[in-house]
């Protein structure tokens, strides 16, 4: 689906929303500090008034078991700072319809999506992560908001998080 072509201009559905500026990146890295008990990191994903498809995912610690959950029904109480955001096309300046910040929570919602990272604890810096494939495609409607908790299972060592997100936007018909 994903790899066959979209339009007759022989692109993938990717590859044209490439070239038209509909498609964009964004990656952060934060520390989930301890405090003798599990903590996490929350971060909002404002989708604007276009659908989102998720097209890829990476995300890795430097850190063991380190969980990464979507939550419905989270309610944000602070809005920190924006993580940028790039249009994968140098072609267009078109800024994204969809805006991601850090945040704190007042209720944490319910886990709808969960992976964990198994990371490389006491291994130096190697790590690993987990990815999306062309099966794995994620659609999010348009104005709502995807609240992303990182958890740091480990009651004494803080752990580092990174998440590196593409997706393309669009209005369904």
């Amino acid at each position: 689906m994903l790899l066959e072509p979209f339009s007759n201009t022989g692109l993938t559905l990717i590859q044209d929303a490439v070239m038209r500026g509909t498609a964009f990146r964004s990656w952060t890295e934060a520390s989930i500090p301890t405090g003798g008990i599990p903590t996490a990191q929350y971060f909002v994903m404002d989708i604007g008034d276009r659908d989102t498809a998720l097209i890829s995912r990476i995300i890795s610690s430097d850190r063991s078991n380190v969980r990464y959950e979507s939550m419905a029904g989270a309610v944000v109480a602070t809005y920190g700072a924006d993580v940028p955001i790039y249009n994968m096309s140098q072609k267009s300046f078109t800024a994204s319809k969809n805006r991601i910040r850090f945040c704190t929570v007042s209720t944490p919602g319910i886990p709808v999506d969960l992976d964990i990272v198994r990371g490389s604890a006491g291994q130096g810096n190697r790590t690993s992560g987990s990815t999306f494939t062309p099966e794995d495609f994620r659609v999010f409607k348009a104005n709502q908001q995807i609240v992303v908790r990182g958890i740091n299972p480990d009651t004494v060592d803080p752990a580092s998080l990174l998440i590196y997100l593409k997706w393309i936007e669009f209005k369904w018909p």
